[in-house]
């Protein structure tokens, strides 16, 4: 990982805290393919080197989860499922969720308050059980896609967090306003004392000096200016431009004198705000993280 040293080790300083009792949410924030994902890969495998369970749930695209769908990924995380439970998670969910198709409970934020009561209590209790005794990472990703019902039940858990050795870290792409399931999540969850945000914007220029390198290509300060330029430092750019340029430069002598070759297809920019939207290929985030290479679920 490139260039995020001072936000990984922010992020360590918080998981540090939470462990000994300081639990807290961290919002990692930021555009399409800044490294929110990567940042808290990173953060999972360190965690995961120190002996602290890590449990991993990703929100779909908007509308294709049911209510809770989010925690019910959680809790079918190893680390957080209890040794009773059935390995299908089917009992487990109706035993926590009840029955979703039930309009009480299938309104989400809009359930009757004594079921919704017994229910958050529920999966607090066992965040909680899980986290004994070596503490948890529960990092939700994609958190903009969440359903409006595992919205609610995060903000919640946030609320519940002090006093707790867990660290909620959820990462959140602000730009994703037109699927945008959970309206309003953000402010909400920013506004609680003990959230913490970790925004990420751009790479510096040295930083896209040293992905150059890492890719087989020159990066002079001039070239790593440059690139710095056509893609505002943001890293999933930077790996598909220098990606496109490294394959020119292997099918033969390259361009020639003239400008730099544009950025590849698939993306965009919208001046003069200078934010871009990806299309992002099909399955490029669909990998499970490094540090869970040995497990069957994907990330």
């Amino acid at each position: 990982m490139v260039g995020r040293d001072r936000e990984l080790a922010r992020v360590m300083l918080l998981l540090d805290d939470a462990l000994t009792g300081g639990g807290r949410l961290v919002l990692c924030t930021g555009e399409a393919g800044i490294g929110k994902t990567r940042l808290a890969e990173e953060v999972a495998a360190l965690a995961a080197a120190r002996g602290v369970p890590v449990a991993w749930a990703r929100a779909a695209d908007a509308g294709s989860m049911p209510p809770y769908g989010l925690w019910q990924l959680v809790l079918d995380e190893s680390a957080v499922r209890a040794g009773g439970d059935d390995p299908s998670g089917v009992g487990l969910w109706s035993r926590v969720f009840g029955d979703v198709g039930r309009p009480a409970l299938a309104d989400g934020a809009d359930s009757g308050s004594e079921q919704r009561f017994a229910m958050f209590a529920e999966v607090r209790r066992r965040l909680a059980q899980a986290a004994k005794p070596n503490g948890l990472l529960l990092v939700l990703d994609d958190l903009q896609w969440a359903d409006e019902a595992s919205a609610v039940l995060l903000a919640d858990v946030a609320r519940q967090l002090r006093g707790t050795p867990i660290l909620v870290l959820a990462t959140y792409r602000e730009s994703a306003a037109s699927g945008d399931m959970s309206g309003g999540l953000l402010p909400r969850l920013s506004a609680d004392a003990d959230t913490e945000r970790v925004d990420l914007g751009g790479l510096p220029a040295g930083a896209v000096g040293d992905m150059l390198l890492a890719a087989g290509l020159p990066a002079s300060a001039d070239e790593a200016d440059q690139m710095h330029s056509e893609t505002e430092g943001n890293p999933f750019l930077v790996r598909e431009l220098a990606r496109t340029l490294a394959e020119q430069r292997r099918g033969g002598p390259g361009p020639g004198p003239g400008p730099r070759p544009g950025p590849p297809d698939g993306w965009r920019r919208r001046r003069p705000t200078g934010w871009r939207s990806c299309r992002i290929p099909p399955g490029r985030w669909s990998r499970p993280p490094p540090w869970r290479a040995t497990t069957s679920r994907p990330a």
